[in-house]
């Protein structure tokens, strides 16, 4: 294997460890007996409300997970007459049958083995790792550090998050890599001086990663 590039690869956990998230969000609406529209409708209502993009009044912690699902099946229930507890909405319903990407993860643990250091760099939710970390049970092993906006206080796109990715590991950020599903992150990893690959199709993001690290290209 040539020189490599890179010595740090980092990615995301939903959209890239995990199914794409247009899969999860239909999985929640059918479970719901809600429509996609609908959701993503009261999302975006709670958003407004919270004054943070996204869900990200619980990936930093400021509200907890019981709040923040109140919020949202009280705009639910607006949109569609009936109630739904959403108190504990990952371990009831965001989580369970979710899809793991097997693919990737196993590329990930060649890299591993290879000694290709790697991170996961997550806007999550303190009341979800129960749930993602029994989705992936190797996380620890495979993954060098896990940095999880809800513990560090920034969320991706933020540049720190990123910096305190890299001086962690005392990696420079110019041999780093991202590999996020939202082109936003990318844009955010890119901005900290890192290289950023959006995860499409898997194979694809594979070949990415290996022109990178100077592997050789799968016949």
């Amino acid at each position: 294997m040539s020189a490599a590039v890179v010595d740090l690869v980092a990615c995301d956990f939903a959209g890239v460890l995990t199914e794409p998230l247009p899969e999860t969000f239909k999985r929640f609406a059918d479970r719901a007996g809600i429509t996609v529209p609908q959701f993503v409708d009261a999302m975006r209502e709670v958003t407004e409300l919270s004054g943070l993009p996204g869900h990200d009044v619980i990936s930093l912690g400021h509200w907890t997970e019981a709040r923040w699902g109140g919020h949202l099946a009280d705009a639910l229930e607006r949109r569609t007459g009936h109630r739904l507890d959403l108190s504990a909405f990952g371990a009831d319903w965001w989580f369970p049958g979710r899809a793991r990407n097997d693919e990737f993860l196993a590329y990930l643990a060649t890299l591993r083995e290879e000694g290709v250091r790697l991170a996961m760099i997550t806007n999550n939710v303190k009341e979800w790792e129960p749930s993602w970390r029994a989705m992936i049970p190797e996380t620890d092993e495979l993954f060098e550090i896990v940095t999880n906006s809800c513990e560090v206080g920034f969320v991706k796109p933020d540049v720190r998050i990123f910096d305190l990715t890299a001086e962690r590991l005392g990696v420079s950020p110019e041999r780093c890599v991202m590999v996020d599903d939202l082109a936003e992150n990318g844009t955010g990893a890119s901005a900290a001086g890192w290289r950023a690959v959006q995860f499409t199709e898997t194979a694809e993001v594979i070949a990415q990663l290996d022109a990178l690290l100077g592997r050789p290209t799968a016949v």
